[in-house]
């Protein structure tokens, strides 16, 4: 995910487009910034979407830009606090993912994910990755009027702390192990779907004794497909030459809790933010390419932190 401020720098937002494309198969996890969090997770790439089906593969890689719009200066609603220390702007933080998908069975997913972060900050720029998420989706249910997904797995500390000579930091990982649990329901109709979905994840102690804090997400989502398909719910529809084309219209929101040291809350962290998202999905011969943005209209942030302006995700999926 990626922040820039106006359209001269869209170059270096082609740059990162191509770095994130080419550097990446991995998936989201948690970036603290200054002390701030932002809830980056694998929850976001919901694995319960794609029934891929027995011995089956599937590789993603996905692009994110995400801009930020100024610093939050909201009162703080604890004052248990151990940091004190001014949140550092940043101007853009790209994220790319790559990840691989395998059908143990045609009702169980392996799923493998790994993240690597371009973080710009007030003259300041760090490359770095990210927690390595390893999750088993299991379809529950899986009938023509509803199909239910249970998610478990757990977050690897792979991700890194980065300090700055100005005293600022930037994290991408926890240091810690975290376990992680989800829940889809998707309601299929003739040519449309709505689906459901939740994400936990639990953070213990990590890098200079601290937790990072849980995360916990929730996206209700309908997706109309354009193209006829009587397929909605098959492995097999993604394989098919002919294209499918879907649009796509989600509403999500992210709780990030405060960080905590020696049982005391860190200031400026902690957050929970609303999104609305648009997108479309082409998928042809196995190949699906989805391209969505997705603006706030809710944020509460505790103390000084960087405000989320809008997404913009692009990806490249291929099922063989």
């Amino acid at each position: 995910m990626i922040i820039f401020e106006n359209s001269k720098k869209m170059k270096p937002v082609v740059l990162l487009i191509i770095f994130t494309l080419f550097t990446s198969l991995k998936g989201f996890s948690q970036c603290a910034c200054c002390g701030s969090t932002s809830g980056f997770s694998g929850g976001e790439s919901t694995p319960g979407a794609y029934p891929i089906g027995k011995n089956n593969w599937m590789v993603e890689t996905y692009a994110d830009y995400r801009t930020f719009n100024g610093i939050s200066n909201e009162k703080k609603t604890i004052e248990l606090g151990v940091s004190t220390s001014t949140a550092m702007t940043i101007k853009n933080i790209g994220i790319g993912m790559v990840g691989l998908r395998y059908g143990i069975t045609n009702r169980t997913i392996l799923l493998v994910q790994q993240p690597f972060f371009l973080i710009n900050a007030s003259d300041l720029t760090s490359k770095t990755t990210g927690d390595l998420l390893t999750l088993i989706n299991y379809m529950l249910m899986n009938k023509s009027s509803l199909v239910i997904d249970l998610q478990g797995g757990m977050e690897w500390p792979t991700g890194q702390i980065v300090g700055f000579s100005n005293g600022s930091s930037v994290s991408t990982g926890s240091g810690s192990f975290d376990p992680v649990t989800g829940l889809s329901i998707k309601k299929p109709f003739k040519q449309a779907y709505v689906r459901g979905s939740a994400f936990f994840k639990y953070t213990t102690r990590g890098y200079n004794e601290v937790n990072f804090g849980n995360f916990f997400s929730h996206t209700l989502n309908y997706t109309y497909f354009i193209t006829k398909t009587n397929a909605v719910c098959s492995p097999d529809s993604l394989k098919k030459e002919k294209a499918l084309v879907s649009i796509n219209t989600q509403v999500s929101g992210e709780w990030a809790r405060m960080q905590m040291k020696n049982n005391a809350y860190i200031e400026n962290t902690g957050s929970y933010v609303s999104l609305a998202a648009l997108g479309i999905a082409i998928t042809y011969n196995g190949f699906t390419v989805p391209v969505s943005v997705s603006i706030p209209f809710y944020q509460h942030y505790h103390g000084e932190q960087n405000i989320t302006h809008y997404r913009l995700r692009i990806g490249l999926t291929k099922t063989f």
